[in-house]
């Protein structure tokens, strides 16, 4: 998972062992392409003396595309209306950068 400070521009990615999310350094955040929204399901496995579960859930991400393919996920919302609403928030603050609903085919561009 990634965690994004929009206003100081900076990110920071974690790593999760055994189920402990253990966060990692602070970096500036490269120059942002485009948003993406964008439908992700979550695969999730907990172990315990009686045996192993596995969760399986879906989540929307809002990623920063940048460098023309790579993605950093800024932000996971419950629904669509909730990663709108952030994206057009992240896009405003890196100067009204273009956002891609990438939930449905074909992919369209979101307009204010």
């Amino acid at each position: 998972m990634e965690y994004v400070d929009i206003d100081k521009m900076i990110y920071r990615e974690s790593t999760t062992i055994m189920g402990f999310e253990i966060p990692g350094a602070w970096y500036n955040l490269p120059p942002v392409d485009y948003i993406s929204i964008f439908n992700a399901g979550v695969k999730s496995t907990f172990f315990s003396r009686s045996g192993e579960y596995t969760n399986h859930s879906k989540e929307m991400q809002v990623n920063f595309i940048y460098d023309t393919n790579k993605k950093l996920t800024a932000f996971v919302a419950k629904n669509k209306d909730e990663a709108i609403a952030k994206a057009k928030e992240f896009a405003q603050k890196l100067g009204g950068i273009r956002i891609l609903d990438a939930t449905q085919k074909p992919f369209v561009w979101i307009e204010d």
